[in-house]
């Protein structure tokens, strides 16, 4: 086209060459994009899939915990009333003790949340929705709180439930000595108000776990289910 005087024509052609080569690179680019996006989204489908799964095993657990713990309360505090009571006779302290005495509770096992501590650390977490990642967030904090907190007052009951347990052979299904002559004689010639204050710090402590995580854990079941709600209206 140079040749022969066609310069106008010639550049006319080159540019759109060069329009057709940038359509097709941003057509290309497009398409790349979307394949991108598509992953994504596959991925944060899959990723809140399995924090909703870990949050629904959290509701269950929490709220199996929290019977638990309410029905511990209750026996605990009719114990108090019944020790309380001025007409308790004081020879049926031993055989309260000995006998009557449900000296269990559960350790909290831990949340579920592997899954978004997962995603958290790897960097993945940021392809989470703005409002969900906000809230699975606080849940987060609310959750290590309450573990921490836990495990403080667990410890102290622990601690105050060994003491009372070596001195005062309660009854648990690893005791060694567990009937007969030999058990009797681990209860003969017991200090009544050793045995009565050990009782109540025993008492005291494990009234304090139950009066820290019921509302913790009632809190903590109430912003679970509104994450999950919040999940689902996403999806």
């Amino acid at each position: 086209m140079l040749s022969e005087g066609k310069t106008g024509k010639y550049f006319k052609y080159a540019i759109g060459e060069i329009i057709l080569v940038v359509i097709g690179i941003l057509i290309a680019l497009q398409i790349n994009n979307w394949n991108e996006e598509r992953k994504v989204n596959k991925e944060r489908t899959q990723l809140l899939k399995s924090i909703k799964a870990d949050l629904e095993t959290d509701v269950e657990e929490i709220t199996s915990f929290l019977t638990q713990t309410k029905e511990g309360q209750k026996y605990l505090q009719d114990a108090s009333q019944k020790i309380s009571s001025t007409s308790f006779p004081l020879d049926s302290l031993i055989h309260f003790v000995k006998d009557e005495l449900f000296i269990y509770v559960d350790a909290f096992n831990g949340f579920n949340n592997n899954t978004y501590n997962s995603a958290k650390s790897s960097g993945k977490v940021e392809i989470i929705e703005d409002d969900i990642k906000r809230a699975l967030f606080d849940l987060s904090i609310m959750q290590e709180r309450i573990a921490r907190d836990d495990s403080k007052f667990y410890d102290v009951h622990l601690d105050e439930f060994l003491d009372f347990n070596g001195a005062y052979p309660l009854n648990t299904p690893f005791t060694f000595v567990k009937s007969g002559s030999v058990k009797n004689l681990m209860w003969s010639d017991i200090n009544k108000k050793d045995l009565a204050l050990k009782l109540n710090d025993w008492g005291t402590s494990k009234y304090n776990l139950y009066r820290m995580r019921i509302p913790d854990f009632e809190n903590v079941l109430e912003q679970t289910k509104a994450v999950l709600v919040l999940i689902e209206h996403n999806q």
